[in-house]
């Protein structure tokens, strides 16, 4: 057997087996001490890691809810736009009623007007019509109108004499 190079050389073989078998068991507790530093290290480390963990999951949940408060607020926005967009067609939509009705009231005020001259023109077109005659009818026809009214049976008269 070869001797182990840290021990003396003069040493009878039972003393080297056991100084064999001593730095075995201190090399054992030696790689045990070595394990449970690293265990003790990695339990130290759990509580940081946890705690990581922790934060990682709270500043998700502070991000989702950020996003979801942001969709509300893009949903209201979205609302208010459309009520307004709603509102202005609304708006738009009354006036072109209003000058509808009102240009229909014209349109029947002139087609009225019209009947009564040319129920004139034929009652006296057997006597020769005088230009007073045809004033006075449109006189009478003109009573009660509105300046739409007005404007129509004047641009109607203008357009049917020139």
């Amino acid at each position: 057997m070869m001797p182990h190079p840290l021990l003396p050389m003069g040493l009878p073989p039972a003393s080297v087996a056991m100084a064999m078998s001593q730095m075995n068991h201190l090399s054992t507790i030696a790689n045990m001490a070595a394990a449970a530093q690293q265990i003790h290290t990695h339990v130290h480390r759990a509580p940081v890691i946890k705690g990581l963990l922790k934060v990682a999951v709270e500043n998700a949940r502070a991000q989702d809810k950020q996003i979801q408060a942001e969709k509300r607020e893009l949903k209201m926005e979205l609302y208010r736009e459309r009520e307004m967009r709603e509102t202005s067609i609304q708006k738009r939509l009354k006036k072109e009623k209003k000058a509808k009705r009102k240009l229909q009231e014209a349109l029947e005020f002139e087609s009225k007007r019209r009947e009564r001259v040319e129920d004139a023109l034929k009652h006296s077109s057997s006597s020769s019509p005088s230009p007073e005659h045809l004033h006075a009818a449109n006189n009478n026809s003109k009573n009660g109108t509105t300046s739409a009214c007005s404007y129509l049976e004047n641009r109607w008269l203008f357009t049917s004499c020139c």
